[in-house]
């Protein structure tokens, strides 16, 4: 068994929660409706997921990404259908979920959905499962996205590398400080996450690795990455102490994709890295996702059908998450440095010497609209509880 990421788990959740509260579910009552959902996995794993009856509870729930697969199935009893996939069957329209466990299954490809049914290559042989709604949640490498979008190619790299780890030490300066140190050639980053525990993240322009071997779970020697830190010392923070720190150094490349021009074909959608992979500048990796899972449960709830939840989803996030997209390859809130580098290269005295405090608004504040983290914006938008709900999503 493997447990479902924080953010994944709430995606799930909320989707889960859209389909079983939908205005039209009591006048289909007797009818059933499957979702797959497929996201990725820390081992680049397919998954793939179900969920039955939605206004009586989940079947099942999965992800998926290129190379081997599992699926999660929600209860641990259950008919066995024609797909040969475990789950549960529920009637009626309670409104209420039948069960709340989720597990793993591993051995499941992704080989492609057709007229609403996901195909799945296993060491038993094909499984198919039939859905009204499909989510490729698979990550930069989806199978679902391939599926319509053939020739797009590998990830797009930049040329560079990041490094990533979770350190264990004192914080800096007042406790609550974030650092962001470097150029567009190499650049340090660091903010503690919770007590004595910091996120480090280096970036360094040079050889790597991308195409298809681009992951976000790649670990490596931390060494070689401590030395090209090795002068970066100041008096409140030693970065090259801090990185060796750290329990662990993941690898990767800055890659994405070109945006595309849909997400959704028939009743099959994208959500997260699979619809909008980009540069993870501001902290938009899996936030981005929520954002997407969030929206997507609010239409799920209150359009009159699949479809029309989907397009509603679509006009919502595909203008956004693109002109995110661009804005990260101009290296989005980060780009306060390199205008540093380019207009004092020889150093400064104080930061507004070099950048007006109009422009370092302008700039940050832009990122947040784009991103969605602007709080006035988020203050005065329309809610994303739907008024037919009884409750509240999560």
């Amino acid at each position: 068994m493997s447990p479902m990421p924080p953010w994944e788990a709430g995606a799930f959740q909320m989707i889960r929660t859209a389909l079983t509260r939908r205005p039209y579910a009591s006048a289909r009552s007797a009818s059933r409706v499957w979702m797959t959902a497929l996201c990725p996995s820390p081992s680049n794993s397919t998954i793939c997921s179900a969920y039955s009856n939605p206004w009586s509870g989940p079947v099942a729930g999965s992800r998926a990404r290129t190379g081997q697969s599992f699926s999660r199935v929600s209860g641990s009893a259950g008919p066995t259908r024609s797909t040969g996939t475990r789950m549960i069957e529920v009637s009626g329209a309670t409104g209420k979920p039948a069960c709340s466990a989720i597990q793993v299954r591993t051995g499941h490809r992704l080989v492609g959905v057709h007229d609403g049914v996901a195909r799945f290559a296993t060491a038993a042989g094909e499984v198919r499962v039939a859905a009204d709604l499909i989510v490729g949640a698979d990550g930069i490498h989806s199978a679902l996205r391939r599926q319509h979008q053939p020739d797009e190619g590998e990830p797009i790299w930049n040329g560079l590398t990041l490094w990533r780890g979770t350190a264990r030490a004192p914080g800096f300066l007042d406790g609550r400080t974030m650092i962001m140190a470097g150029d567009a050639e190499q650049k340090f980053v660091a903010y503690p996450i919770g007590p004595g525990l910091i996120n480090v993240v280096a970036e360094r322009r040079g050889p790597g690795f991308a195409g298809p071997n681009a992951d976000w779970n790649r670990t490596v020697d931390p060494a070689p990455v401590v030395a090209l830190f090795a002068d970066w010392r100041f008096p409140w923070l030693d970065v090259p102490e801090l990185l060796a720190a750290a329990d662990e150094i993941l690898e990767y490349p800055m890659v994405d994709r070109d945006p595309v021009d849909t997400w959704t074909h028939g009743n099959t959608t994208l959500l997260g890295d699979a619809a909008h992979p980009m540069y993870p500048n501001g902290s938009n990796g899996a936030s981005q996702a929520i954002l997407d899972a969030r929206t997507l449960a609010f239409h799920l709830a209150a359009a009159p059908t699949v479809r029309a939840a989907l397009d509603a989803y679509e006009a919502d996030r595909r203008p956004a998450t693109t002109a995110l997209v661009l804005s990260n390859r101009r290296q989005g809130p980060e780009q306060v440095m390199v205008l540093a580098r380019e207009r004092a290269p020889d150093g400064f005295a104080h930061i507004h010497d070099v950048i007006p405090p109009d422009e370092l608004t302008e700039i940050a504040t832009g990122y947040k609209k784009a991103a969605g983290f602007l709080p006035a914006d988020l203050n005065e938008r329309a809610s994303l509880t739907p008024t037919v709900f009884s409750g509240v999503l999560p």
